[in-house]
């Protein structure tokens, strides 16, 4: 069995907020077929587990319904907000040790130069 990548929980979380819309749950036949794919029950199951949604199911295998929480409305702004932390991090990291890297150099340059 194949397990849900960040791009399978993305898709879940779209089609689970088009579903809702502004009711706010998704309790149709069109969710039964959706859990029918493994990948797809399974994101269910995890975005339920981080509280985007809840599940009303009576076991383990068959949901009822999905209702969105305040908190999955703000999953892409959430997202988006980790991928801009992520990236100036990442540039910050990498100018500090290139900096550091030539400064270095350089101080170790004309420590030699003096000592010879």
């Amino acid at each position: 069995m194949k397990s849900p990548k960040n791009k399978d929980f993305d898709r879940c979380m779209r089609t689970v907020l088009e579903k809702c819309g502004n009711s706010g749950m998704w309790a149709d036949d069109s969710l039964n077929e959706f859990c029918k794919d493994y990948v797809q029950r399974a994101s269910l199951s995890v975005l339920a587990l981080n509280e985007y949604i809840k599940l009303i199911s009576a076991d383990n295998s068959t949901v009822y319904s999905v209702i969105m929480l305040d908190r999955g409305y703000e999953y892409f702004a959430e997202k988006e907000a980790e991928r801009k932390e992520f990236i100036k991090s990442f540039f910050s990291n990498f100018l500090t040790g290139f900096l550091s890297g030539i400064l270095v150099s350089v101080i170790g340059g004309l420590i030699l130069n003096r000592l010879i």
